[in-house]
């Protein structure tokens, strides 16, 4: 994550948004940022695991997902 808020200035000059999704609350990824520093996109909670399901992230007893990065076009 540190790696993409490094280069935050590339994506926005490309027009393109950053942020993370984690399956973990929306106060623990405010903490979670704070602690490692990334300031300059969010976080997201995915609390009810519908996008990490959408995105095939999940594992078979549906307790963690996958780290993973995606490109996504509207």
């Amino acid at each position: 994550m540190q790696a993409y808020q490094a280069g935050i200035a590339k994506f926005e000059a490309a027009n393109t948004k950053v942020f993370g999704i984690s399956m973990d609350s929306r106060f623990s990824n405010k903490a979670f940022a704070e602690k490692i520093g990334v300031t300059s996109f969010e976080l997201l909670s995915d609390w009810d695991r519908t996008v990490t399901k959408q995105y095939g992230q999940i594992n078979k007893n549906g307790a963690q997902g996958t780290r993973q990065s995606f490109g996504v076009d509207d």
